[in-house]
């Protein structure tokens, strides 16, 4: 690795960038999986990478959101899982509406270093910024964070329950801070069929489909930009979730389906309505994820967090209590550099 002092902030801003990617030994040293995993998930339809093109001398380049998933496949199959049922579970966690991370956010390297009031930077309850101390000599050795991390529990091999971090309420750009120690539980779905299927439970917080006219929306124009580019910006996840792009996951491969449930309700209810009914299905479903949970005869806990915590490290080149090979992410043809 370079020894100019800027030389974690280049990489970073390159791990957070949509114009660079990893090659097979980079993606595979960021996280943890060899490359003959990362071919197979590939070819399983798993994970898609950046660029792939058949013949000699194109290399196939991985971006951010394939590494992770890939890292957090890894921390999954530490429970004993194959590298498909694993590739599942980590997809159906990393796709959840119900599941926030502090690392699914990409502060810049200036505001988790800089005080700013307008930066969008996850904060610990204290006011720091949850990024300062995983950037830090603090977790040069592997360790979990016990007031940040979020985990997957897995119940009686079954049932896929997410731990999460806790907002505050407001969820502003000013205010967006973690309540102390506290998580939400959130029942995902379970397997099925020993792993080779989900079924996704993940429907709590269902709304109107888009209408045409807010589909419309995306062909619009404001000052030269369409609206599509703009919220590719600020929302690369949601965007790469509509366009099927590099977060995209072969249907077949997951072959998730959903538990049976009435929504008809969103379709014509006032919001009155819909909010009180809302809570009636929120209020019915922590009853049943209680039950599982006391009920539970194995609970197999994953530091989803950490998983991503190491990968961030890995690509800017901070230890882990591994050896260093030292980094660089390439820039994609026609991107800017």
């Amino acid at each position: 690795m370079t020894d100019r002092s800027d030389a974690p902030q280049t990489l970073y801003t390159a791990w957070i960038s949509r114009g660079s990617g990893y090659s097979d030994e980079q993606a595979s040293t960021i996280s943890g999986l060899p490359i003959r995993a990362l071919r197979e998930l590939h070819q399983l339809g798993a994970l898609t990478p950046l660029t792939s093109r058949p013949g000699r001398g194109n290399k196939r380049l991985w971006d951010r959101w394939a590494i992770e998933r890939a890292a957090l496949t890894g921390a999954v199959m530490l429970g004993g899982y194959s590298l498909p049922v694993a590739a599942r579970i980590a997809t159906a966690w990393a796709n959840s509406s119900s599941t926030k991370d502090a690392l699914t956010h990409s502060p810049s390297w200036e505001d988790i270093h800089h005080d700013n009031p307008d930066r969008w930077v996850p904060l610990r309850a204290n006011g720091e910024p949850v990024h300062l101390a995983w950037l830090s000599d603090a977790f040069a050795a592997r360790q979990a964070d016990p007031e940040c991390d979020a985990f997957l529990d897995i119940i009686d091999g079954e049932h896929l329950i997410a731990r999460t971090i806790n907002y505050d309420a407001k969820m502003s750009l000013r205010d967006l801070k973690l309540k102390d120690g506290e998580r939400r539980t959130v029942r995902l779905g379970r397997l099925a069929e020993g792993g080779a299927a989900l079924i996704s439970a993940d429907y709590i917080y269902a709304e109107k489909p888009l209408t045409a006219g807010q589909i419309a929306l995306f062909d619009q124009v404001v000052d030269g930009e369409s609206i599509r580019d703009i919220l590719e910006r600020f929302c690369v996840e949601g965007l790469s979730f509509l366009n099927g792009g590099q977060n995209f996951v072969d249907p077949d491969f997951m072959r998730m389906s959903e538990e049976p449930r009435d929504v008809s309700f969103l379709q014509d209810a006032t919001w009155q309505d819909r909010e009180r009914r809302l809570k009636e299905i929120k209020a019915t479903e922590m009853a049943r994820t209680n039950s599982i949970l006391e009920s539970a005869r194995t609970v197999l806990s994953i530091n989803m967090t950490q998983a991503l915590r190491l990968a961030l490290r890995r690509a800017i080149g901070l230890s882990n209590g591994e050896p260093n090979p030292g980094l660089a992410s390439q820039p994609l043809p026609g991107a800017s550099e």
